[in-house]
C-alpha cells in the first residue's frame, strides 16, 4: 500500500477559492447514452489532421480515421462503428460520422503495436489535462522523474478525481508503463489532499510516492506542482525535460493502461455542471461529441451561457461550433447573468502577489495596448500560464488572461515569421555561396584550359 506523505506548504501566489466540487460528486461516473453522430475535428491548435476515410466509407468503433503529420498533433478514431457522411475543410475542417442503428454490433477495431510507445502514439493519446501534446512525444526523451498530476485544482472541475475514485488501479498500471516508458528512477502521484476518496483509492496500490499538496488554485498546474513536489522551480521558458523531470495527466495514465491493452483514445470522462444543469455530474462522452447535443440531451436551455473548461482557464463557447476534444475536462453551463463592465486599469497592484508565476500583469496589460514586443519579452509573458488569478482579483473585471493568451499566440506568429525569414534567408545565402563557387570552378575550368592550350601553342 501506498503511504500518503502531505505537505504543509503550499505555493506562492495563487487563490484559496471555493471549488464548487461536491455537486458532480454526488453520483458515480455516468455513461452518455449513443448520440446519431459525432463530428470529429480535423484542426487543433496542434496542427491539421489527414483524413484516411472517405465519404461513404463503413468504419468500426475504434478504427484510425484522421492522422497528423505534426510532431505534436495526433490520430484521431471512431468511438462508435457509422458511416463517413461529411468531410469538410478550413476554416471549420471536421468528419461527420453517422452511427450505425446497432454501434454494439461490430467489433472494436484492437490497435496493431510492437512497442508501448507506438502503442501510445497509434492510440492518438496526448495530454489530456492541458495543452494536448502527443504524449507518446512527450514520453520519448528518458527523465528522473515521472509525476502523475491528479492535484485538479480549478473550482468545478472533478474528472480526474471521478476517474481515480472509480478506476484507480487502471491509472496506477498506466502510470507505471510511462514510467517504464521514460526510464524514470521516480514515480509520483501528487494530489489536493481535500481529494480524500481518491487518496484512498491510490493507496490500495504501490509503487509510487503518493503526496497531498494543499488545495490552493494553481497548484494543478504542471510548473507549480513540480515546485511544491520537488522544490524545482523552472526558469521562464524552461521546460521540465531540462531538469529531467515529465508530467502527465491522470486521464493521460489511464489512456496509456487502455492503449497498451490495444485500445485507441475515443471518449474520456467530462465534468457537466454549473448553475443551469439540474444534476451536475461526470459523464463518459465519445471524442467529438457536438455540445448542443449535450445542451439537448439534458434540456438546458439555448440561451445559456457555456465554458469548455473550469471557471478561470475556462474559455466561453458557442456550443452551436463546439465538440468534445481529448482535453475537453468540463462542460461549464450557467444562467445567463448580467455581465461586470469593463473599467480601465488603476495601477492598484493587487494582481501581483497572486500571479503564481511571479509576473507583472498591470505592466503586461499596457505593454499589450498597444503591443509592445520588447516590453512583453521583458516581463516574460511566455511564462504566463493564462490561470487567470489575476483576472479574478482584478477591480476593474478586465480579462488580462485572455488579453495574455492572444498577445502570446501574436508573439509566436511573429518569431514563427522571423524563423521562416531566417531559414528563406539562410537558403538564399547558400544558394548564392554556391552559385559564386560553381563560378569559380567553371572559372578555374575554364583558365586550366586556356593554359594548357596556351603551352601545346607554344610547343
Amino acid at each position: 500500500m501506498a503511504v500518503l506523505k502531505t505537505l504543509d506548504h503550499s505555493l506562492n501566489g495563487g487563490l484559496w477559492l471555493d471549488g464548487h466540487k461536491a455537486i458532480s460528486l454526488i453520483q458515480g461516473i455516468q455513461n452518455w447514452p449513443t448520440p446519431s453522430q459525432v463530428m470529429l475535428p480535423l484542426l487543433d491548435k496542434n496542427g491539421a489532421r489527414r483524413a484516411l476515410v472517405s465519404v461513404g466509407e463503413r468504419v468500426k468503433a475504434g478504427q484510425c480515421v484522421a492522422i497528423c503529420d505534426g510532431i505534436a498533433g495526433s490520430a484521431l478514431h471512431a468511438p462508435y462503428a457509422g458511416t463517413v457522411r461529411q468531410i469538410t475543410t478550413l476554416p471549420n475542417a471536421q468528419m461527420v460520422i453517422d452511427m450505425h442503428l446497432s454501434p454494439s454490433s461490430e467489433p472494436c477495431t484492437l490497435l496493431e503495436a510492437s512497442t508501448l510507445l507506438q502503442r501510445i502514439d497509434a492510440a492518438g493519446i496526448v495530454g489530456m489535462g492541458g495543452a494536448g501534446f502527443a504524449t507518446a512525444r512527450k514520453l520519448g526523451q528518458p527523465v528522473e522523474t515521472l509525476i502523475i498530476n491528479a492535484a485538479e485544482c480549478e473550482p468545478y472541475i472533478t474528472c480526474d478525481e471521478a476517474l481515480l475514485r472509480e478506476y484507480a488501479a487502471e491509472v496506477v498500471e498506466g502510470a507505471k508503463l510511462a514510467q517504464t516508458a521514460v526510464g524514470a528512477k521516480r514515480l509520483i502521484i501528487g494530489i489536493e489532499n481535500n481529494k480524500t476518496e481518491a487518496i484512498e483509492a491510490l493507496k490500495q496500490h504501490d509503487g509510487f510516492e503518493l503526496i497531498a499538496v494543499p488545495p490552493k488554485y494553481p497548484s494543478g498546474g504542471e510548473r507549480q506542482l513540480i515546485e511544491l513536489l520537488l522544490g524545482v522551480r523552472l526558469s521562464p521558458g524552461q521546460r521540465p525535460v531540462e531538469q529531467g523531470l515529465a508530467v502527465i495527466n491522470v486521464h493521460t495514465a489511464y489512456a496509456i493502461n487502455n492503449a497498451n491493452d490495444g485500445r485507441p483514445l475515443t471518449q474520456r470522462v467530462v465534468t457537466i455542471t454549473g448553475s443551469a444543469v439540474a444534476t451536475p455530474a461526470n459523464y463518459w462522452l465519445p471524442i467529438g461529441l457536438p455540445v448542443k447535443v449535450v445542451l439537448n440531451t439534458l434540456g438546458i436551455a439555448a440561451n445559456a451561457r457555456v465554458r469548455l473548461g473550469g471557471a478561470m482557464m475556462g474559455r466561453p463557447t458557442d456550443p452551436n461550433l463546439a465538440v468534445i476534444g481529448k482535453t475537453s475536462n468540463c462542460l461549464l453551463i450557467e444562467t445567463p447573468v448580467d455581465s461586470t463592465p469593463v473599467s480601465p486599469c488603476i495601477r492598484c497592484g493587487v494582481c501581483e502577489p497572486v500571479c503564481p508565476e511571479g509576473l507583472l500583469p498591470a505592466q503586461m496589460h499596457f505593454a499589450t495596448q498597444p503591443f509592445a514586443r520588447d516590453m512583453l519579452e521583458r516581463y516574460h509573458l511566455s511564462a504566463c500560464i493564462e490561470c487567470a488569478c489575476c483576472d479574478h482579483v482584478c477591480p476593474s473585471a478586465i480579462p488580462l488572461a485572455m488579453q495574455f493568451g492572444l498577445a502570446k499566440q501574436q508573439l509566436n506568429t511573429l518569431k514563427q515569421a522571423e524563423r521562416s525569414a531566417q531559414r528563406a534567408g539562410e537558403r538564399h545565402s547558400a544558394r548564392e555561396a554556391r552559385l559564386e563557387r560553381l563560378a569559380a570552378e567553371k572559372k578555374a575550368r575554364m583558365e586550366a584550359k586556356k593554359a594548357a592550350l596556351k603551352k601545346r601553342t607554344a610547343k
